[in-house]
Parts: C-alpha cells; sequence; structure tokens
C-alpha cells in the first residue's frame, strides 16, 4: 500500500510530537508531517498530496477555523479532524454537517484520535469532492466559542447569492444578503444549505443586531430550514400528483379517441356522429362530426328525464336509452365508467340491436 500523508497542525511543540509519535507508530503506511501555524499548513498543502488534516481550533495569525474554510473550498477531498479546546460545537447544530469533519476536545484521547484517523483515510475522495464539511451553523458556533472578530463571507449556488455575516468579540453584529440584513439576513443564509464559506479575522462597524444569542439564531434557523425542506417536499409531492393525474388523462383521451375510431370504422357511413364526454363537468374528450356543446346539452337532458321517471316512480335510466328521430335518424346515449357516449347513426344503414348489445360493449370493453 501507498504511504499516505497526514498533516498535523498545532502551536504546541510538545503535542505535535507526542501524537505524530502514537500515529506513526499504530497506523501502518502513514507519514505525519506537522506545522505550527496555520499559514505554513496553508502553503504546504499545496506543495503534498495530504491525505487527512488534524488541525487545532486557537493558533496565533491564521485559526484553525480559517483553515478549514481554506481546506473545504481548494481541497474538498481531505477528510478533516478538528480540535477544539472550547468543547465540541453543539449537537443541535451538528445534524447540518455532512460527516466529513469530526471533532475532538482537548485533551486528547490517543486510542479514539488513532481510530478516527484510520476512518479518515479510508474516506472515498469521489464521496468527499462533492460534499462540504462543515455547514454554515457549526462555522458560526466555532467563532462564538473563539470569540473572534470575523467576516463571513457565504457563497450559495443554489440560489447564486452572496451574503456576509459579521461577529465582534463572537457576538453577532451584522449579516447581509440580497435586500435582506441583520437576522433576517442571518436566517436566509443558514436555509441555503450546503455553501462555501471564506472567514477573514477583521473589524466591523456596524451593528444591526444586538441583544440575541447565537444559540437562538441558529435554532431558529434551522426550524426554518426544517420548514423550507417540508414545503418543498409537500410541492414535490403536489407536482408528482398533477403529472400522474396528467398521464392517466392523457392515457383515457387514448383510449377514447381509440374507441371513437373503432366505432367509426364498424359503422362505416352508417355513423353520422359521435362524442364521448365527462359526465361531471360536460367536458367532451373526443368527438367526430360534432359540436362541443353535446356534453351539456345531453347530460341536462339526461338529468331532466330521470327526474320525470322519478316523480312518476319509475327506475332512472340504466346504461343507455335509444331515440328513434325524423329522417331514419337513431340517436344512442350510452353510459360508461365518468363518460357518456352520444351517437347518431342513420338506422337505414346498420342493425340497431347488433350496434348496442355487442358492438359498443366490446369496444367499451377495451377502454
Amino acid at each position: 500500500m501507498n504511504e499516505r500523508t497526514v498533516m498535523l497542525v498545532d502551536d504546541d511543540v510538545s503535542f505535535l510530537k507526542n501524537m505524530k509519535a502514537g500515529l506513526e507508530y499504530s497506523i501502518k503506511n502513514i507519514k505525519v508531517i506537522t506545522h505550527t501555524n496555520a499559514e505554513d499548513a496553508w502553503k504546504s498543502l499545496g506543495e503534498n498530496d495530504v491525505s487527512l488534516l488534524i488541525t487545532d481550533q486557537k493558533m496565533p495569525g491564521m485559526s484553525g477555523i480559517e483553515l478549514v474554510s481554506l481546506v473545504d473550498k481548494k481541497f474538498p477531498a481531505i477528510p478533516i479532524i478538528f480540535i477544539t479546546a472550547y468543547g465540541t460545537p453543539n449537537l443541535k447544530y451538528r445534524a447540518m454537517d455532512t460527516g466529513a469533519i469530526k471533532f475532538f476536545d482537548k485533551p486528547i484521547d490517543l486510542k479514539e484520535m488513532i481510530k478516527e484517523v484510520e476512518k479518515g483515510l479510508k474516506l472515498s475522495k469521489d464521496d468527499l469532492t462533492s460534499i462540504k464539511k462543515m455547514s454554515l451553523a457549526t462555522v458560526l458556533e466555532l467563532i462564538s466559542m473563539e470569540k473572534k472578530n470575523a467576516s463571513v463571507v457565504v457563497k450559495s449556488e443554489k440560489p447564486n447569492k452572496n451574503g456576509r455575516i459579521w461577529f465582534r468579540e463572537g457576538n453577532l453584529i451584522d449579516a447581509e444578503v440580497d435586500n435582506l440584513e441583520g437576522i433576517e439576513a442571518v436566517f436566509e443564509m443558514l436555509s441555503y444549505g450546503n455553501v462555501d464559506i471564506v472567514i477573514r479575522e477583521r473589524e466591523h462597524e456596524r451593528v444591526t443586531i444586538s441583544d440575541v444569542s447565537l444559540e437562538y439564531v441558529l435554532l431558529e434557523g434551522m426550524k426554518r430550514l426544517d420548514e423550507k425542506k417540508a414545503k418543498e417536499a409537500e410541492k414535490g409531492s403536489k407536482t408528482k400528483k398533477f403529472d400522474d393525474e396528467i398521464e392517466k388523462e392523457n392515457l383515457a383521451l387514448e383510449k377514447l379517441d381509440r374507441a371513437n375510431k373503432i366505432l367509426k370504422k364498424e359503422l362505416g357511413k352508417g355513423l353520422l356522429a359521435a362524442n364521448i364526454f365527462t359526465i361531471n363537468g360536460n367536458k367532451t374528450l373526443v368527438s367526430y362530426n360534432s359540436s362541443s356543446k353535446i356534453g351539456k346539452v345531453f347530460n341536462e337532458m339526461t338529468q331532466k328525464l330521470n327526474e320525470y321517471l322519478n316523480e312518476m316512480k319509475l327506475p332512472s335510466i340504466n346504461k343507455h336509452y335509444i331515440m328513434d328521430l325524423e329522417d331514419n335518424k337513431t340517436l344512442i346515449i350510452m353510459a360508461f365508467k365518468e363518460y357518456r357516449w352520444a351517437i347518431l347513426v342513420d338506422s337505414r344503414e346498420l342493425k340497431l340491436g347488433l350496434l348496442v348489445n355487442l358492438v359498443l360493449p366490446n369496444i367499451i370493453e377495451l377502454i
């Protein structure tokens, strides 16, 4: 197996020496390179094929969180183990992370560290290159824990937006994105999900957020993100249901159109007109040589006939009824499923009994 390189960054020289010795002794085929500051580590990352990065949070100059944000952007295939003296970030917010970064509190348990390094070295680069390692919520909490002055640049691809969040001595003081500013801008950026994050240590004068705990902001941001996801899922479900209904209607139209064509073929010149329409809604679906208003006319007529029959204590119309018209014309109104079929024929050209009892039932079975 090829030798893999682990980079270890901490301003404690004694810690570097002991951790390097422990890792190289316990894990086969690894080389541990060490740096006492994040600036040198960042430069070295561009010169070495690093398989895993272990970095402390608080160091002189560039902090560990700044280093992680740079690595996350330029070297997304490098798993990261992040060491903090302030305690592990709140698990409520860690749920928003992707799992490609692990947190350790000081003092370090060497056995646990060895286990995590071995796990990190087994991660597939293909799995890591397409994800962001640390959520915006975790980044904000770490900056707050470190009590930093910081400007956090937040870049989102979907939607394509850029924003900024500012801290003063670890306190959230200002934010802006699009036309939003203050706490609403923070909520908006927390809803973006995976983002590119760049951290710069600098002061900022404007204050639009005060007397609001970061914990409240993060919890409310997570709540809004959950609500947004729920709405998107509901919208997707409704869209799918609508698409399914459209597909179902299109299939029905194809079958009804086929039925009308078969009828025309079977009856030849004996068929004068045919129209299939919905019983509810009077909507004409397929027609031959007929008006689109026929559905409304025959639905109302059928309803009136049933009302008259009921008034006379007679049964309602069953599946069909036939009207003998002048000039050797015959009208057949036949109900099936949620449709009615109005068929006008020349009675001289066909046998009516055969049509009603055999031809039409056989066609309807195909629908």
